[in-house]
């Protein structure tokens, strides 16, 4: 297992690296603000430290508790198949629904799938972060999120 860690550590730092060597050619900074090569030199730079640290853990730390099986029994499966499915769904729904609905039932479905059983949180989680993500990037940020194409949704304000 440590090997199978060692690597995908490797990958992550490497990715990392790729991803800042690539923000480098955007414009870091324009005239109002941050250009299109900030949030992924920053992002980049934070998966490149977190990938090192845990390469750093795989390499030097001692294995406790023995070898553990690489793919999770059947129940631990079920779950990432399901959440999979979930990143899928919403894929596909965005272009129905719009981003606000197909977020909050994405969110809410993956907090149930995980083993959430505070219903009043997960409905609040899930309107923060489907309807409060929206009108950030939509109102402050002026970034453009998918649409309902349903008629009755986009009269209602979705």
């Amino acid at each position: 297992m440590r090997k199978a860690e060692r690597i995908v550590a490797t990958l992550c730092v490497l990715l990392g690296l790729g991803i800042v060597w690539q923000a480098r050619e955007m414009e870091y900074l324009t005239s109002i603000g941050p250009g299109p090569g900030f949030f992924p030199w920053w992002l980049g730079l934070l998966l490149t430290g977190l990938s090192i640290a845990w390469l750093a853990s795989a390499v030097w730390h001692p294995n406790h508790g023995g070898e553990h099986r690489f793919f999770p029994e059947w129940w631990g499966l079920r779950r990432i198949l399901l959440v999979m499915a979930a990143i899928i769904a919403v894929g596909l729904a965005m272009e129905f629904v719009g981003f606000q609905i197909a977020m909050f039932a994405f969110v809410a479905f993956v907090l149930t799938v995980l083993g959430w059983r505070k219903w009043g949180l997960t409905l609040i989680l899930s309107a923060v972060l489907s309807f409060g993500v929206y009108h950030t990037f939509t109102r402050w940020l002026d970034v453009t999120l998918p649409q309902p194409s349903i008629e009755i949704l986009r009269n209602w304000g979705f």
